[in-house]
């Protein structure tokens, strides 16, 4: 008996140690990836290939402008990239409660993308409760004037003054006329009097190209004409240039389109 239980513990010893030699020649955990990209922004595209070592499971997270914020999957593709520029990757690779990350930087050819929004009707009339006279961009919502309050000050960038004459404009929501005090007003600068920019490359712009290099002047003008289309500029406290195109206007409204740096 004693000498089974002799052979059975050598057994034993034998078999965790081959266990401990396995786990010992294992691959280690470490997090790697490769990345390819193509074309240019705003319609790169990445594909990944995953080279981690030793785990059972991936985190992926892409930054600003891709298409996806994050992935599981082990080899990610066709990732849509809209923003010119660096753009940060992460991945993570994970075995139980372990975990090793790479993180790489990848530089996006290109221009990038614009926010493109059609048919804003702004109020000719102070005071309407049917149309609004203040924009938010990142929103995309028109506020009537009484509708400013606390809770939305901050997210306007364009007030405009309407008028049965060429005696209209737009300016930023610090220096609103009619008394309506806007809580955490932005500092929108706006060229509204022959800014420049034309007609045909605001019909044509397709990625931020001819924003980017844009300077607007806050000229405190009227637009002066009501010889549409035309356009007026501006620069949002944030940095976001953008270009609105004056289609329409009656005694009730004015119809426009807005073309806006995207990022």
């Amino acid at each position: 008996m004693f000498k089974n239980l002799k052979y059975g513990l050598i057994a034993l010893v034998f078999i965790f140690s081959a266990c401990d030699n396995e786990k010992e020649g294992s691959e280690p955990l470490e997090a790697n990836f490769t990345v390819e990209v193509e074309g240019e922004a705003p319609n790169a595209t990445l594909n990944f290939v995953n080279e981690s070592t030793g785990a059972t499971s991936y985190e992926w997270s892409f930054g600003e402008g891709s298409n996806e914020s994050t992935s599981t999957a082990e080899s990610p593709s066709n990732i849509s990239v809209d923003k010119a520029g660096d753009l940060t990757i992460t991945l993570s690779a994970i075995a139980g409660n372990d975990e090793s990350t790479s993180e790489k930087t990848v530089n996006i050819a290109g221009n990038s993308a614009i926010t493109e929004i059609k048919d804003i009707e702004f109020s000719q009339v102070e005071g309407s409760n049917e149309l609004g006279r203040f924009y938010s961009i990142s929103q995309n919502r028109m506020y009537l004037d009484s509708e400013i309050d606390e809770s939305n000050g901050q997210f306007i960038d364009l007030f405009y003054k309407g008028d049965n004459s060429s005696f209209i404009f737009f300016e930023g929501p610090k220096d609103n006329f009619d008394g309506i005090n806007v809580p955490n007003a932005k500092e929108t600068k706006v060229h509204n009097s022959q800014s420049g920019f034309e007609v045909s490359t605001f019909d044509d712009m397709d990625n931020d190209a001819p924003l980017e290099d844009l300077t607007v002047v806050n000229d405190d003008n009227v637009i002066g004409s009501l010889d549409f289309p035309l356009i007026v500029t501006f620069e949002t406290e944030g940095g976001k240039k953008g270009a609105i195109k004056l289609k329409q206007i009656n005694s009730t409204r004015l119809l426009v389109d807005i073309k806006v740096q995207k990022y």
